[in-house]
C-alpha cells in the first residue's frame, strides 16, 4: 500500500512547498523534501491510513487532510491506494 500526500491549499511559511506538490510515501520511508511543519503533522496520519484507519471527519475512508505545524501554512491531503 501507498499513501499519496498532496498539497491543496495554503501559502509554505518557508517556501519548500506548493499547491499541487505531490510525494508518495511507500512502507515506512518518507520521501525526502518534506519539511519539518508538514512531517509533524503527517506521520500519524499517514500511520494510520496504512493500518487502516477510517477518519469520522472525512466522507472518504481513504482520505485524510491536515493541516502543517507552521502559520499560515498548507493543508494537505493524504490518500490511501491499494496496489
Amino acid at each position: 500500500m501507498k499513501i499519496i500526500a498532496t498539497v491543496v491549499k495554503g501559502k509554505c511559511l518557508g517556501g519548500y512547498h506548493k499547491v499541487g506538490d505531490i510525494f508518495e510515501i511507500t512502507g515506512d520511508r518518507m520521501p525526502g523534501g518534506i519539511c519539518m511543519g508538514a512531517l509533524l503533522n503527517m506521520v500519524p496520519m499517514v500511520i494510520g491510513l496504512q493500518n487502516g484507519a477510517k477518519y469520522r471527519w472525512e466522507k472518504d475512508k481513504d482520505k485524510a487532510t491536515f493541516h502543517c505545524a507552521d502559520e499560515p501554512g498548507l493543508t494537505f491531503e493524504l490518500r490511501r491506494v491499494k496496489e
